[in-house]
């Protein structure tokens, strides 16, 4: 949902915000462009349910996984950021909550 958001907020001209999904193929897909052998990728969804847009980005914050890209997009407007909040809670289920699902890579490989 925050991927969606996201694109909400930036309306036709949508700005470099998120970095780009990794799964498991492209994880071990990396590994071996880096050199290593005998790739091992193993996954673990976690799910998380929020009550607000910015309890989400909070814990983004908290957690050190924002700005991860190397340039910058500008930041949201005020009118913006409302949208990106609103289109988030859309999702809600009837207890008011949106549930994201992270998913954990481990990736492991051996350097010969």
């Amino acid at each position: 949902m925050l991927r969606q958001a996201m694109f909400a907020a930036d309306g036709d001209r949508p700005a470099a915000r998120m970095h780009p999904m990794v799964d498991n193929r492209s994880g071990a897909e990396l590994l071996q462009r880096s050199g290593f052998a005998r790739q091992v990728v193993d996954s673990m969804p976690l799910r998380v349910s929020y009550r607000s847009f910015d309890q989400l980005i909070a814990d983004l914050r908290v957690q050190g996984l924002t700005s991860v890209l190397a340039s910058r997009a500008p930041p949201l407007t005020r009118s913006g950021l409302d949208t990106a909040r609103t289109t988030f809670m859309d999702h809600a289920d009837e207890h008011g909550r949106v549930t994201e699902t992270f998913e954990i890579l481990t990736l492991t490989g051996w350097k010969s």
